[in-house]
């Protein structure tokens, strides 16, 4: 159950209907306030909210907020037939105010915020809820049906024949069915779609003297934790392992044959963090510990996206679990980088 974690983060964001990642954290410019000076003006906020792929959104609402204070509205207003809207933030109103946010929301639509940029005239670009279609197969092998199929406040199943369609859909939707991994699927901004075949792992647990003979192909699935996303890495295509350590440190062995390099990254703490072994070039195995608070290993390709990535061939892989030798006569083994 805990290999579930991994996707708490999307998971979260589903919860909170915004449907999307959450913006990373390192700090993004926005409107800066010029200093009120008597009655003046503050900020004249205009633009057009438009939705993705199609034309204008009539009767969106946009509210201007406080960066330092979400909860602090400084202004709101609807769009028009032609989706256009002005907001005027007077400086005796918003005085303390360091930047401001925008907001567009509309019953049917992605709750959109951005960081008011440049010169007006702003667009904000919502997305609708949409249908979206697909079909869930196993990693490696066929159909599977009854799979819990979840995103935007509905929920639904595959058919025996794991096909699905599901309304509602904004930016991401989640895949579940016991005895395998959790997935949270990215979806393209657009209009209604058809996925195409959706790949789902089987849970595999491993422990002490485990060992694991498989392979990473691109019909393996995306998986991050929180510091992944916040440094935009991601496994992908990648095989998640759940690890039992007994609560001790264990040594963990990779090997793999040619082809794309793998990289190995082991989960732990609350907050999901990770630390990363990646392979030298020409390189195809890895030798290092795992502490004993690891709970995940993550074991695939590198990658910049969090999005399905193909590589040209599978990559075979063995992989081993084994207790430390004793110190006395433990041979150098390399430690996990963070």
């Amino acid at each position: 159950m805990r290999l579930l974690l991994i996707c708490l983060l999307a998971l979260w964001t589903i919860a909170c209907e915004e449907e999307g990642p959450r913006l990373p954290t390192s700090p993004t410019p926005a409107a800066q306030v010029p200093p009120a000076v008597g009655g003046a003006t503050a900020a004249d906020l205009s633009g057009t909210v438009v939705e993705i792929g199609a034309g204008p959104v009539e009767a969106a609402t946009v509210s201007a907020g406080n960066c330092d204070s979400n909860r602090q509205v400084l202004g709101q207003t609807e769009t028009d037939a032609s989706g256009a809207f002005r907001l005027t933030i007077d400086a005796s109103t918003s005085v303390t105010t360091r930047c401001i946010f925008l907001s567009a929301e509309k019953a049917g639509y992605v709750k959109t915020d951005i960081p008011q940029l440049g010169t007006p005239p702003i667009t904000i670009r919502m997305q609708r809820l949409r249908r979206v279609a697909g079909r869930v197969m196993e990693v490696d092998g066929g159909p599977l049906q009854r799979v819990t199929v979840s995103g935007g406040g509905q929920s639904g199943a595959t058919d025996e024949n794991g096909f699905f369609i599901l309304n509602g859909v904004g930016r991401w939707f989640s895949l579940e069915k016991t005895g395998f991994v959790t997935r949270q699927i990215q979806v393209p901004d657009g209009q209604d779609l058809d996925l195409q075949t959706i790949h789902l792992q089987r849970t595999i647990k491993v422990s002490a003297g485990s060992h694991v003979t498989g392979r990473i192909s691109s019909s393996d699935g995306y998986y991050d934790s929180f510091t992944m996303w916040d440094e935009s890495v991601f496994c992908s295509p990648c095989k998640a392992f759940e690890l039992e350590t007994g609560e001790q440190d264990l040594d963990v062995e990779l090997h793999w044959t040619g082809g794309s390099p793998l990289t190995l990254w082991t989960v732990y703490g609350y907050y999901n963090s990770t630390r990363t072994a990646p392979a030298s070039p020409d390189v195809f195995n890895l030798r290092w510990r795992a502490p004993a608070d690891t709970f995940i290993l993550l074991v695939g390709v590198r990658s910049n996206t969090f999005a399905a990535q193909s590589i040209p061939e599978p990559v075979y892989f063995d992989l081993s679990i084994k207790v430390p030798p004793p110190v006395s006569s433990a041979t150098p083994i390399s430690s996990p980088g963070r």
